[in-house]
C-alpha cells in the first residue's frame, strides 16, 4: 500500500502537493487544538477546497489530453459526464443556497437537520426575535433552559453559564417586545443577580440598558434612570445610557 502510494506521488508530484496544501489548510481546524465550540463546519472546506479543485482541473486538463490523442468519442463522453455532475451540483448549491438567504432561513434548516443541539436552538431564537415573532423566541428560549436543566453537573461550567444566561436574557428580551414588561424585569434582576460578568456572554451593562429601558415603558422613570446610571458606570462611553440619563435627569 505505501510503496503503491510512493508510486503514485512520484509519477504524479502535484498529487503531493495537492495533499499537503489540503493538510495545512485544515489543521488549524482539525481539532488538535481546541477552539470554540463549532465541531464542525462546511465553511471550514472553503479554503482547502482550493487545492482539491486544482487538483481536478489539472487532472482533467493532463488526462484530457491523452484520452483525446487516442479517441475523441471517449473524450466527448466523459465531458458530457463532467457537465452533467456540474449541473447536478449547481443545482443543489442553488436549493442550499435558499437556507441561507438570512439567519432566519438557516438556522431554521439546521434546527430541522438537528433538533437538539442547543447552540443550534439558540441561534433560532434569536432568529425568531430579529424578525419579531416573540411568542415562538418564547417558546424556544423556555424550551431551552428546560433542556438545558437536564445539564447541570456538566464539567464545562463556563458553558454551561454562557447558555442558560443566553436563554434568560432571550426570554427576557421575548417578554419586554411581548410588552409584559414585569416578566421581562424579573429575568433581567436574575441575570445580574444569578451571574458574574465573566459567566455571561452579554455584559452586565448592556442588561441595566435593556433594563432602564423596560423601566420606561413601565412608567418608573427612578428606577430606570438608577439602571441606565449602572449602565454608565460599567460601560463609560455608552451613548444610549448617556442620552436617556440626559432626558430623564431632565424631567425628574
Amino acid at each position: 500500500m505505501i510503496v503503491a502510494i510512493y508510486l503514485v506521488i512520484k509519477k504524479s508530484p502535484f498529487l503531493l502537493v495537492t495533499l499537503l496544501s489540503l493538510l495545512i489548510t485544515l489543521s488549524p481546524v482539525l481539532g488538535f487544538i481546541k477552539f470554540g465550540w463549532h465541531g464542525s463546519a462546511d465553511r471550514f472546506m472553503y479554503f482547502p477546497s482550493l487545492a482539491l479543485c486544482l487538483f481536478v482541473a489539472t487532472s482533467l486538463i493532463l488526462g484530457g489530453q491523452k484520452i483525446i490523442k487516442k479517441s475523441a468519442v471517449i473524450f466527448y463522453t466523459y465531458f458530457f459526464i463532467g457537465l452533467l455532475l456540474i449541473s447536478f451540483f449547481s443545482l443543489l448549491s442553488l436549493q442550499q443556497a435558499k437556507a441561507w438567504r438570512n439567519n432566519f432561513t438557516l438556522w431554521s434548516n439546521a434546527s430541522f437537520a438537528y433538533p437538539d443541539n442547543i447552540f443550534i436552538t439558540k441561534q433560532l431564537g434569536n432568529a425568531y426575535l430579529e424578525i419579531g415573532y416573540y411568542e415562538k423566541s418564547r417558546d424556544i428560549f423556555g424550551n431551552m433552559i428546560k433542556q438545558l436543566s437536564t445539564h447541570k453537573d456538566n464539567k464545562n461550567y463556563a458553558l454551561y453559564h454562557h447558555l442558560i444566561s443566553d436563554a434568560h436574557f432571550g426570554l427576557a428580551r421575548s417578554y419586554f417586545n411581548l410588552k409584559d414588561y414585569k416578566k421581562a424585569e424579573g429575568f433581567f434582576f436574575h441575570l445580574v443577580n444569578s451571574y458574574k460578568e465573566g459567566e455571561l456572554s452579554v455584559s452586565h451593562s448592556k442588561i441595566f440598558q435593556y433594563m432602564g429601558i423596560n423601566y420606561q415603558y413601565m412608567g418608573d422613570k427612578k428606577r430606570a434612570l438608577l439602571s441606565f446610571q449602572k449602565c454608565l458606570e460599567l460601560e463609560p462611553d455608552n451613548s444610549i445610557a448617556q442620552q436617556n440619563i440626559a432626558e430623564l435627569t431632565a424631567t425628574l
